[in-house]
């Protein structure tokens, strides 16, 4: 009885190991920063060498950054790591070698890995990210049978999101999780995800330098805001002479009429719904018909006439003033005025699953 219980436990031990797994696989996973393999490196080095030992090797990564030389770089850290042990420091030091004109990869073509304590195995170093060349081809009548994602226009490289089972990219080696580095001898670095699929789609013949990176991009989202400034150009505070701030009750709303046949009207405005804004009175002429009246940078336009201007663009309102000679704005004050738009945009990034083939819940991928 006791042996079944032990049993039962441990099945259901296992079963929770691998809903945690599974949840970890799904969760929206990020490569860890240079930050991280920089203290991790630094941690190491603290307990393997000697002060001597640490000093050399600082000058020798100080050297590489000069020269970039990974064959100089490579015998002076044969020099100091000269155990199993100091050599595991391959691990985080491979990461602080930029992954740029193919340093990266010539520093894992000639890092003994091997001789390490904890060897990096050819699995393992593909998982890390190492650069492969990959020959994909196909029919004029059949796609290559892969889905790509992100782009430089999202903050992003390239991504290979999915691959159909059997398809010329599956044939290939094409993983889910792979990053396209170049294609047809075009880098992908800084391209836009259009232009991917462009280069992609109008050839039978793919030459790809891909790496696997373990993640694909999961979610673009962006979002606008706008700088505000008060009524006389400053950071937000007291926007008006006190004077005026008591001749007008923010949220008291203003009836004002304007008649283009005596002169100039003297204000401009800003927003409408194409720019997610209200529209705001964003300047008065000192002295204008519109000062004359009392109309204030700051003040919200409600309505044009009879006319709510919520749902109205920018051009709507600006065409509406315009019909006729006069014409009465509702206004409210709000003593602040957008200054200029600022865009946010951020990708997210979600893991693979060792066994993923296909993608399986998002719809913006480009079938190539």
């Amino acid at each position: 009885l006791l042996l079944l219980l032990l049993l039962f436990l441990l099945l259901l031990l296992t079963d929770v190991v691998d809903c945690f797994v599974d949840l970890l696989w799904e969760m929206n996973v990020a490569p860890p920063s240079r930050a991280q393999h920089v203290s991790e490196f630094q941690e190491k080095a603290k307990l393997l060498l000697k002060d001597n030992e640490k000093a050399f090797l600082l000058s020798a990564l100080s050297e590489f950054k000069r020269t970039k030389s990974i064959q100089r770089l490579m015998s002076s850290l044969n020099a100091v790591l000269n155990t199993p042990e100091k050599l595991d420091l391959l691990r985080p030091l491979r990461f602080l070698i930029p992954d740029t004109f193919a340093l990266r990869a010539a520093f894992d073509k000639m890092a003994p890995y091997h001789r390490m304590a904890h060897p990096i195995n050819r699995e393992e170093l593909e998982s890390m990210g190492v650069s492969r060349p990959l020959r994909i081809q196909r029919l004029p009548h059949e796609s290559f049978g892969m889905n790509i994602r992100g782009g430089f226009d999202m903050g992003t490289g390239i991504f290979v999101s999915s691959v159909t089972e059997e398809s010329p990219s599956a044939l290939g080696g094409l993983r889910v999780g792979d990053e396209i580095l170049s294609a047809n001898g075009v880098a992908f670095q800084g391209i836009t995800h259009a232009r991917a699929v462009e280069i992609i789609k109008t050839t039978t013949s793919l030459q790809l330098l891909v790496r696997y990176t373990g993640h694909v991009p999961a979610k673009y989202t962006s979002r606008s805001t706008f700088n505000w400034v008060d009524s006389t150009g400053r950071s937000l505070g007291t926007s008006l002479p006190p004077k005026k701030v008591a001749e007008v009750t923010s949220g008291k709303q203003r009836h004002v009429k304007l008649d283009k046949s005596i002169g100039p009207l003297g204000f401009s405005v800003r927003g409408g719904v194409d720019f997610n804004l209200p529209v705001f009175i964003s300047s008065v002429d000192q002295k204008s018909q519109a000062d004359n009246i009392g109309l204030l940078p700051g003040d919200e336009i409600l309505m044009v006439n009879t006319m709510p201007v919520a749902d109205m663009t920018h051009g709507d309102v600006i065409d509406i003033m315009r019909q006729g000679d006069v014409f009465t704005l509702t206004i409210v004050y709000r003593g602040r005025i957008p200054t200029h738009k600022v865009d946010f945009g951020e990708m997210k990034f979600r893991g693979v699953r060792k066994d993923a083939h296909t993608g399986d819940d998002d719809d913006d991928d480009d079938d190539d």
